[in-house]
């Protein structure tokens, strides 16, 4: 039975490596150390943007972002979803619209001076 710190070796193909020399048993063992210790910091980074960046909070914050950001471009708006936006209960839709129409009149306008 193989002993639990012991690593598997596996050599890496000669058309990789560029050289028809043999590896040597210690480079193999550190190269294979340090590819599952690099696979392993790949897949904690990955989880960890996964955790932060994929939730509904941040997918609401972009939908409103791109809201204000089309109004100011001057595209027109579409007809705002208070659940969609997750905005308070007693929000005033309607005058959210007329604000974002307003900015949209402003930054379209070119300046005079």
């Amino acid at each position: 039975m193989p002993d639990e710190n012991e690593h598997r070796v596996s050599k890496t193909p000669a058309r990789y490596r560029q050289t028809r020399e043999a590896e040597s048993l210690q480079q193999a063992t550190y190269d294979v150390r340090w590819r599952t210790e690099f696979y392993e910091a790949v897949d904690l980074v990955h989880s960890e943007l996964s955790r932060r960046f994929d939730q509904d909070g941040m997918r609401v914050a972009a939908f409103r972002e791109k809201i204000a950001i089309d109004a100011a471009n001057g595209k027109p708006v579409a007809v705002l979803d208070a659940e969609a936006l997750k905005l308070p209960t007693g929000f005033d839709l309607g005058r959210l619209q007329l604000q974002l129409q307003m900015l949209g009149g402003q930054s379209c306008v070119p300046s005079s001076l």
